[in-house]
């Protein structure tokens, strides 16, 4: 058997220095994703956020890596009071699936000394993965010695995914309903016919007031403005690398709507990463024009899926994509620390929300 060492990956410098076996490993692993791939990894590392770490886990042998998993950690507690350590996926909130990266021929031993080390190397007493799709999620977990730690396994929000046919006339005639092809005509129609709309994919000259758009949609919907920030970075690195499709539908100079996707060459995903639009346009469904086209535009580049991320909304589901579970991991370790903290925390939140009853009924 091979030995295998696990090393630890934490300043900007040695992470591009393991550019090459990250993409090498994301090649010839099955289950790899824009969110676990080189380049979304470092945009989320170089952008001013938590602490983070990376785990690669290197054949003795030949000094190759075998395997990789990012990571984040912050703190967790109830105001500030016995504040515990949690470690989650690497790039959250913005990434958006968790999982591992690893080849086929070291999996089962390589994603064991992950956990091992996770264990005995890492201070942390809570462990988050959320919205896992990776299979080998049973390798991690049952390393973990019961004795030691509380591990729990739940389903989390269902990913939706389309598998794309070789031509855009079969997916209008076979994957959507006759109702939604009707409203694609319509609305298509109606917006790129009508000389005051604009619809355009950015461009070295537009991608500012692209992103720009798209940013200002997104925060006037959700109003977090640092994941937007975050998220403008890390698209601003994807089109650099000619990964990234934004595309704004425009009235005049306003921004009606603006869906932001990725492709990833490799395992020929077209990723639905970020959208919003202008409620004051909504009755003229822009979003159905930007999904349709957008869903157009992966057929005609020869890609192999349209990846709408989690979620069962029902705009996503009138595309016709198919549905695929993922799960949630916590692991708790036990010690009286952590159970104090989230003793505390759940009485608190206990609290607040008996308070927002109102006194009389």
């Amino acid at each position: 058997m091979e030995k295998l060492i696990v090393d630890r990956i934490d300043d900007l410098a040695g992470f591009e220095e393991i550019k090459n076996g990250w993409e090498k490993l994301y090649e010839s692993d099955p289950n790899s994703n824009v969110y676990i791939s080189w380049l979304w990894m470092y945009g989320c590392f170089s952008f001013p956020s938590s602490e983070w770490i990376v785990l690669g886990v290197k054949n003795a042998d030949t000094s190759s890596y075998v395997a990789f998993l990012p990571l984040t950690s912050f703190n967790h507690g109830a105001f500030g009071i016995y504040p515990v350590r949690q470690i989650v996926y690497g790039g959250k909130p913005v990434s958006v699936y968790s999982g591992f990266l690893c080849s086929p021929d070291f999996e089962f031993n390589a994603i064991r000394e992950l956990a091992s080390y996770i264990q005995s190397n890492l201070k942390w007493e809570l462990f988050h993965f959320n919205w896992i799709k990776d299979p080998r999620l049973g390798i991690f977990m049952h390393t973990f010695s019961h004795s030691k730690f509380i591990v729990r396994e739940s389903k989390s929000l269902t990913a939706l995914i389309i598998t794309l046919p070789d031509n855009y006339q079969i997916y209008l005639s076979s994957y959507i309903s006759k109702k939604i092809r009707h409203a694609i005509r319509v609305r298509t129609k109606h917006i790129l016919e009508n000389k005051n709309f604009i619809l355009r994919y950015a461009n070295a000259e537009t991608i500012n007031k692209d992103l720009d758009a798209l940013c200002e949609l997104w925060f006037n919907r959700w109003k977090h403005k640092n994941n937007m920030e975050w998220y403008r970075y890390i698209l601003r690195i994807f089109f650099e690398n000619d990964l990234l499709k934004l595309s704004v539908i425009w009235y005049g100079d306003t921004p009606v709507s603006a869906l932001a996707c990725t492709i990833d060459p490799v395992n020929r995903f077209y990723n639905s990463i970020i959208t919003s639009y202008n409620p004051e346009y909504s009755k003229l469904g822009p979003g159905i024009v930007l999904f349709s086209e957008s869903i157009k535009n992966a057929i005609e580049l020869h890609y192999k899926y349209y990846d709408f991320t989690v979620g069962l909304d029902p705009y996503k589901r009138a595309f016709g994509p198919e549905q695929y579970e993922t799960k949630n991991i916590s692991i708790i370790r036990k010690n009286i620390k952590t159970f104090i903290v989230l003793g505390v925390a759940k009485r608190t939140k206990r609290i607040l929300k008996k308070m927002k009853k109102p006194i009389w009924k």
